[in-house]
């Protein structure tokens, strides 16, 4: 009868040699991806950018490069077949290169372009790191595996020791070695350039192809655009003439206070225009901004309207929902504008209440889809909040329609806007207005087949023990139609 074989621990079959090869293996890769994604970016500063340089392994191709401008947006395209993204960020530009991007004078291909051509020394370095942190974690990947021997863990020294094991973390640094490596070469190797003349667009950015097709539209026909020109020239005469009789009528009958009532201005430079020339003409004692300044709620699209800064009337705001924490705090900052948000403001008498839409509470980059729940809770705790009040505000100002109109009767006049239509009622002891659109929806007004007018209100109440809303004036116009107007709504 044949003596049993024995096995020692130091004895290893053919079975459990291709076994530990392929545990090691399998943690050697596992291991170098999860340090390549968590530790597989490089920082520099390269002339006015702070930029980072990511690679990350993805599930499906193709692969993606990015560049992204943060807070601004991204710009990105499928540039190669292996499946990797690699994204190159913008950290930060300096103010000069933002006003630059925010006037046109640059565009944000030529900064990426710019970007990439200092980069040269960034990408080997950023190259090393990557390969680097392949062999470390298929070698820390080889060690972990022996975790998953038996007996294993007890004597983990004295087996790593063995000449075996080894050789085997050896292998382990190798597969990392090739797990990185592969993922540049073949990201690099298979790389398009040209993939980037059809890109895709993200966040403000988005706004770069759409107006470049405007103005390509615009510039088709000089004799079309001097057309334009000449009907907007005439069409401004005929509406200052129509502010003119607005000023003439409303002072005398003894109105002591007049609001400039704005909404939904989403960028537009030329609402900054229309604003201006009613301030001059109209004189408004206050202007009331019922938000939406911004349209993807990134701080530098402030820039766009930011001849605001510089009206020398009293200005408060509240957030819309495309606005967030930073277009408010740089408004607050640098703006001289103040945001209410749930407290109260005074101007000669006048109690002003503002409270910013839920939406707005969201930081950059954000999404400006409508909050149903979040405007429901804030009519509650804005109800809750004036009728905790021994003295009620005489305008209360709220972003959205589905939360003012919940709110009908806890203030004289009530303010608001999102829906682009404006709007006069006398509703449950409350006049409300809505401004419209006082940018004409800012970018979406070349999207829309019905152009949008831009509009805003003139308010002038009497204060006495009681406010009057005596007269609300809605002033609309196109910019490039002979449709100039005015719709007064006087209360007795």
């Amino acid at each position: 009868m044949d003596e049993p074989e024995i096995r020692t621990p130091g004895t290893f079959s053919l079975a459990n040699t291709l076994m530990a090869a392929a545990r090691t293996v399998l943690f050697a890769v596992l291991t170098a991806s999860v340090l390549i994604v968590i530790f597989g970016s490089q920082n520099v500063r390269i002339g006015f950018l702070d930029l980072k340089l990511s690679i990350r392994p993805m599930l499906r191709a193709p692969g993606v490069t990015e560049v992204v401008f943060r807070p601004l947006g991204s710009v990105s395209a499928n540039t190669h077949k292996f499946p990797a993204r690699l994204t190159l960020s913008v950290e930060e530009i300096d103010e000069d290169t933002i006003v630059d991007l925010a006037s046109g004078r640059l565009t944000y291909q030529q900064l990426a372009a710019q970007a990439l051509e200092k980069s040269g020394p960034f990408f080997k370095a950023f190259a090393i790191k990557i390969l680097a942190l392949g062999v470390l974690g298929g070698v820390l990947g080889a060690v972990l595996s022996f975790l998953f021997v038996p007996g294993g863990r007890g004597g983990l020294l004295a087996v790593f020791l063995k000449r075996f094991v080894l050789g085997t973390v050896l292998g382990g640094g190798l597969t990392g070695l090739a797990v990185s490596g592969g993922l540049m070469y073949f990201t690099f190797f298979s790389f398009n350039p040209s993939a980037f003349r059809n890109p895709r667009y993200e966040g403000l950015v988005a706004r770069a192809p759409e107006l470049a097709t405007m103005v390509q539209k615009g510039i088709k026909s000089s004799d079309a655009l001097a057309d334009q020109m000449f009907v907007l020239s005439r069409n401004m005469s005929e509406f200052f003439l129509k502010l003119n009789r607005i000023r003439e009528t409303s002072r005398m009958d003894g109105a002591r206070i007049r609001i400039l009532h704005v909404s939904d201005m989403h960028n537009n430079p030329l609402a900054v225009a229309i604003m201006r020339a009613l301030i001059i003409t109209l004189k408004p004692d206050v202007i009331l901004d019922t938000g939406d300044l911004t349209d993807h709620g990134s701080p530098e699209e402030l820039e766009f309207i930011g001849g605001i800064r510089d009206f020398k009337v009293p200005y408060y705001a509240i957030t819309g929902n495309h606005d967030s924490v930073e277009v408010e705090q740089r408004l607050t900052r640098e703006f001289g504008i103040k945001v209410l948000e749930g407290d109260e403001a005074t101007v000669k008498g006048l109690r002003i209440m503002g409270f910013g839409d839920p939406k707005a509470s969201e930081h950059f980059p954000k999404t400006a889809v409508m909050d149903m729940p979040g405007l429901h809770v804030l009519a509650r705790r804005a109800k809750e909040r004036i009728q905790g009040m021994k003295r009620k505000p005489h305008v209360l100002m709220i972003h959205d329609p589905v939360a003012s109109r919940q709110l009908l009767g806890m203030a004289p006049l009530i303010l608001s806007g999102h829906t682009h239509n404006a709007l006069i009622q006398n509703r449950k002891g409350s006049v409300y207005v809505n401004a419209g659109t006082t940018g004409a929806s800012g970018v979406r007004y070349f999207k829309n087949n019905v152009k949008p007018f831009y509009s805003m209100a003139v308010i002038d109440i009497t204060l006495g023990i009681e406010m009057k809303v005596d007269r609300v004036t809605m002033l609309y116009l196109d910019k490039l139609e002979n449709d100039f107007g005015l719709y007064t709504k006087q209360f007795d």
